[in-house]
C-alpha cells in the first residue's frame, strides 16, 4: 500500500515530520472515523493523543501521505511507532468525498 494516515507527531510542522521527509512523498487533508485516548509514547512525550479505529467515532483530522517509497519503509516506520502501536488498514475521506485505502499507526489494545 502507497497510503498512511497521519495524525500525530510524523504530520508536517511536528515533532517527526523529518521522518517521513525522508522518505519522500505527497501530502493531502483527510480524515478517518476513530477515538481518541490519552495513551501512548505520543502522549506521554509530545501531549497528541493516540486513536483506535472505529467506524462508529467521531472524525479525526490528519494527512494522507503517499509514496511509492512506503514498501521500503514499513519496517522502520514499525519500529520508530513501537509496540504501543500497530498498522492497521482503514478509509480516509479526503475533502471532496474521495475514499482512499491507507495504513494508520493506532494504539495497540489488549
Amino acid at each position: 500500500m502507497d497510503h498512511l494516515f497521519v495524525y500525530g507527531s510524523l504530520q508536517p510542522g511536528e515533532a517527526n515530520e523529518l521522518v517521513m521527509k525522508g522518505i519522500g512523498g505527497e501530502w493531502r487533508k483527510a480524515t478517518i472515523k476513530g477515538r481518541w485516548h490519552e495513551e501512548g509514547w505520543g502522549y506521554v512525550n509530545h501531549g497528541l493523543r493516540g486513536m483506535v479505529v472505529d467506524a462508529d467515532g467521531q472524525e479525526i483530522s490528519g494527512y494522507i501521505f503517499t509514496s511509492s517509497n512506503l514498501k521500503s519503509h514499513w519496517a522502520m516506520l514499525d519500529e520508530f511507532e513501537g509496540s504501543d502501536y500497530e498498522r492497521v488498514e482503514t478509509s480516509a475521506i479526503c475533502p471532496n468525498g474521495e475514499s482512499v485505502g491507507v495504513y494508520v499507526y493506532a494504539l495497540k489494545r489488549g
